[in-house]
């Protein structure tokens, strides 16, 4: 009875993903479908939101009398996203291209991103579909025998073991070149010679809070660089710095991007919290899994050379 329940719930589950990627499909589709509406947008103001590790997303603002607010806190109508260059080149009430989409103003970096999330999601989503077809598929005899021969066959098991160590390694090797763009990132950050150092007002706080514990805190910063322009940015910071500063903060920026700031004081709980964000516990994990690959090799290894996955000789 158990199992017949727990089939069942295999079932409406599958049913229920499909559903949800039929729903976000078709969405998707009708967003790509209004990609050829040309609009443009007059520029009130830009910013730029930095992550923990240094990465930045440039935006123009859309409306008047925002500039001093954090982007997470805007709507959609309110910013766009921009490239670095296009962002460098942009002055108050310059017009840039875009897309309207639902009569609401998308440029291509916008597209490009909300591209992203929907075929990470869908690839991610699709796991569960394409694992419950092949667990029933393999209750039937004749596919079984067939998996079981493939497996055997001299001519199919390279290429599917190759298709199966591809399919774990590929996703595995992207995360550790990110992972070493983001060190590189937060190293060259802090070891930039020709730093400006300076005083940031706190313009604005936000904080996105997360059932599960790990929030996410911002304080947007207003400073002037070495040329006395007015430079706005929304910087996420740990808890610690969030809680510790209300009114203004010691940072330092490059004369080449000042849009790259650092804080002068990080204290060891700042590092601390930096090193257990949700981040780097997917980082931990990621190595963990490639250790535990390199060590399987060593055990197939071991196995074909002494027919025993223990002994080394």
């Amino acid at each position: 009875m158990k199992r017949v329940g727990s089939y069942l719930l295999g079932i409406v589950i599958f049913v229920f993903v499909l559903q949800a990627m039929y729903e976000n499909g078709k969405e998707f589709i009708e967003m790509k479908d209004q990609d050829n509406q040309h609009m443009t947008a007059k520029v009130y103001g830009k910013t730029v939101v930095q992550d923990l590790f240094g990465g930045i997303n440039y935006y123009a603002l859309l409306k008047p009398a925002i500039i001093n607010q954090s982007v997470l806190t805007l709507s959609n109508e309110e910013f766009a996203s921009v490239s670095k260059d296009v962002f460098n080149k942009l002055t108050i009430y310059d017009s840039i291209e875009g897309f309207n989409l639902n009569g609401k103003f998308r440029t291509k970096e916008d597209l490009d991103e909300e591209s992203y999330s929907f075929y990470l999601v869908f690839s991610l989503a699709a796991i569960y579909p394409v694992g419950f077809l092949l667990f029933w598929l393999n209750k039937i005899k004749a596919v079984s025998r067939f998996f079981e021969h493939a497996l055997d066959s001299k001519f199919l098991k390279l290429p599917l073991t190759i298709l199966i160590w591809s399919a774990v390694t590929i996703p595995l090797l992207y995360g550790v070149f990110h992972f070493g763009n983001m060190l590189e990132k937060s190293y060259e950050n802090y070891t930039a010679e020709n730093k400006v150092e300076t005083r940031a007002f706190i313009t604005d706080k936000y904080k996105i809070i997360n059932h599960k514990g790990s929030n996410s805190y911002y304080l947007t910063l207003k400073f002037h660089n070495h040329n006395n322009e007015a430079l706005y940015l929304t910087k996420r910071v740990t808890s610690h710095t969030y809680n510790r500063y209300s009114h203004s903060i010691a940072i330092s920026y490059t004369e080449e991007n000042p849009y790259e700031v650092s804080l002068q004081k990080i204290e060891p709980l700042d590092i601390y919290q930096v090193l257990t964000t949700d981040t780097m516990i997917i980082y931990y994990l990621m190595f963990i899994i490639i250790g535990l690959l390199f060590y399987t090799l060593i055990l197939l290894r071991r196995k074909k050379k002494t027919g025993s996955y223990y002994k080394s000789n």
